[in-house]
């Protein structure tokens, strides 16, 4: 609730939902809606029923084909968001839900942020295992390439069953 009293966290939740609403994309979550009641904010997203990439796969080696028909549907996903000019900011396997068909549907926009916004000095946004090394060394500097970073640890993952070791960061 305090968040809808915060002119600032307003504008940016709305500026965020706006463009995430025009986003229709198979292998993203739509949103449908999103509004106020009684000063909270809210989302009206698609209900994907199906588990996560993570519920689904983690710590389990997954065949090659499997694994590069999900992995293309994430890149398709986030390849539309890019250009539409958003930056997920937390892709990971427990932000990909898999529908009836198995189909990834990246959802979990809410470090989302658009491509031409800046964040402040020192500010880090992800999941560490995630995360791509400038999100850490230089957050200034983070574009649509940490996403892709993002989707290559989640290949590296579902190849070998576990992340890899953290010796790039």
């Amino acid at each position: 609730r305090e968040f809808g009293d915060d002119k600032d966290f307003r504008r940016k939740f709305e500026d965020e939902a706006k463009a995430m609403a025009k986003l229709n994309h198979p292998n993203l979550v739509s949103v449908y809606d999103f509004g106020e009641v009684e000063h909270m904010l809210y989302i009206v997203m698609e209900f994907v029923e199906g588990k996560s990439l993570h519920e689904s796969f983690h710590g389990k080696v997954i065949d090659e084909k499997k694994v590069i028909r999900l992995v293309t549907g994430i890149c398709e996903g986030l390849a539309h968001a890019h250009e539409a000019g958003i930056l997920h900011r937390d892709i990971k396997p427990a932000n990909i839900l898999l529908d009836a068909k198995s189909r990834p549907k990246i959802g979990d926009f809410g470090l989302a942020r658009l491509t031409g916004e800046t964040e402040g000095d020192g500010i880090i946004y992800g999941t560490p295992d995630y995360i791509a090394p400038e999100v850490i060394k230089n957050p200034g500097a983070v574009d649509t390439r940490s996403d892709v970073f993002s989707t290559g640890i989640i290949l590296y993952e579902l190849l070998t069953g576990k992340l890899p070791e953290k010796t790039y960061i």
